[in-house]
């Protein structure tokens, strides 16, 4: 079949469709692989163990109330994903199971996993957004559910829509005395007081001194979600006690001013708005709320080569230069993202096991992930290497910035596939200090992260294999191509 998917690049702003010839199977990898959220679906769905055994638990509880109630126990599971809920549903008595899932490759993915666990009589896969789900005879729903199962939650409760999906199902797809799993929710909050955490929404001072207003403004009303897992004890003080801001009844569920700083892209800056004068000084806090890898901050480049008509020809570029790096490290557990699994809590799921490496041989498997590496724990097993060096003095060049090198290993590394390579922009802005191998990242900004290929590769040694690597700037495209490969020695 003939597939369209849409494209956005944050650097030149480009949003472009492309055309590819793919099979029906392919369409759920490719989509998946882009966003890499099926493999973080997949590690919180299946390698949290005790989170699958407290929804196990809770399950049970609520089916066995309603059998004591003297009711057939009917569920509906909004947002069943691959399914797993509604099939511990099944296993733990209920007599039917309407499982909704909106993303049309992971609801295909679902049917697959249910029939292979032989329960495609007593689960009904609905490939619809919840508020489109009709009761009736012959409509998506024959009967109201008297179970309500959801996961529709982020680490602040409510974040992923739960409260409208709530809302409805209530009103139109639950009966009045139903069960829920889970029953209910509580968020907490606590005041504390915190150097490190108050710089992520602050401009700090340098040479330059920011405007009175800039400096106190409280920053952005939504939430900084961070792993607080990873943040020591002594980086913050307790200023309050724990207290409970907002509670949910998933039983009964009840239904900053903006500044505008500039009107016009760099591009369309015009001699006339600058009253016909030249600009002798070029300065940019080169960091953009659209980059998600270090190299989308590039748009500077782009931007700084768009005002080039309009710069003397000894003006000052601030920043002037870029560095991209590389190293070498082995994770504790971001790698599970595209591990198989196998079996979760005694259910095939091999289905998505087979989605998730055959993914690995589309071509977008070879780009590059961004995450907030300080969250997680990693030990370096290389030095670290400067990839590439641009030279903001001069205007985009028309040809691609190439360069080619290798990463000694200098740590024993039993896994090959946990091996990374990771890349991060203004070196100045982002420093990396490790001991005895411990990484420690900027908290300011994510890295790129890429995954090597081969799951096969045996154990690697300290001082004699290298990785290779090969790392392209493509300016037309603003994209980075990086190629690694592990060199072993005899």
């Amino acid at each position: 079949m003939v597939d369209f998917f849409i494209r956005k690049n944050p650097i030149v702003f480009e949003i472009k469709w492309s055309k590819g010839e793919i099979s029906k199977s392919s369409i759920f990898i490719r989509l998946k692989v882009r966003t890499s959220l099926p493999f973080l679906y997949i590690f919180i769905l299946y390698h949290l163990s005790l989170q699958n055994k407290k929804y196990y638990l809770g399950i049970q509880a609520a089916i066995k109330r309603m059998k004591e109630k003297g009711e057939k126990p009917i569920v509906l599971d909004i947002g069943t994903g691959t399914g797993l809920l509604s099939m511990m549903a099944v296993k733990a008595g209920a007599a039917f199971c309407y499982a909704i899932e909106v993303f049309k490759p992971m609801a295909e993915a679902a049917m697959k996993i249910v029939d292979k666990n032989g329960m495609m009589d007593k689960i009904k896969v609905i490939n619809k957004h919840s508020t489109s789900v009709k009761v009736g005879p012959g409509a998506d729903m024959e009967e109201k559910a008297n179970v309500l199962i959801t996961e529709l939650f982020d680490s602040e409760l409510i974040g992923e829509g739960a409260l409208p999906s709530y809302e409805h199902a209530h009103k139109f797809l639950m009966e009045a005395n139903c069960e829920a799993v889970p029953h209910r929710a509580i968020v907490y909050a606590q005041l504390v007081e915190s150097l490190s955490l108050w710089k992520l929404q602050q401009l700090l001072p340098t040479t330059l001194l920011p405007p009175a207003d800039m400096s106190t403004c409280s920053g952005a009303a939504s939430m900084l979600d961070i792993q607080l897992g990873r943040i020591s004890m002594d980086d913050f003080v307790q200023l309050s006690p724990i207290t409970p801001m907002f509670r949910l009844n998933a039983t009964s569920c009840p239904p900053l001013p903006t500044h505008l700083i500039i009107n016009k892209r760099p591009e369309d800056v015009s001699s006339d708005d600058l009253q016909g004068k030249k600009v002798s000084v070029l300065i940019a806090e080169p960091f953009f709320t659209t980059s998600l890898l270090p190299w989308h901050n590039l748009y500077f480049w782009y931007a700084r080569s768009a005002l080039d008509p309009l710069l003397r020809q000894d003006a000052k570029i601030l920043p002037h230069f870029a560095t991209l790096h590389l190293m070498a490290v082995q994770f504790q557990d971001l790698w599970k993202i595209i591990a198989p699994v196998g079996e979760c809590e005694g259910f095939d799921v091999s289905v998505m096991d087979a989605m998730i490496q055959g993914s690995m041989a589309f071509r977008e498997f070879d780009e590059i992930e961004a995450h907030p590496l300080w969250e997680y724990h990693c030990v370096a097993l290389s030095m670290e290497t400067t990839a590439l060096t641009l030279d903001f003095s001069y205007p985009l060049p028309d040809q691609p910035i190439e360069n080619s090198g290798t990463l000694s290993l200098v740590r024993k590394n039993t896994f090959a596939f946990n091996l990374f390579t990771v890349g991060r922009l203004f070196v100045y802005m982002s420093v990396l200090m490790f001991t005895q191998g411990t990484c420690s990242w900027n908290r300011n900004c994510k890295q790129g992260v890429r995954f090597f290929r081969d799951f096969s590769q045996s154990e690697v040694q300290p001082s004699s294999d290298q990785v290779a690597y090969s790392i392209i700037f493509c300016p037309r495209s603003g994209e980075v191509q990086l190629k690694c490969s592990i060199n072993k020695k005899d």
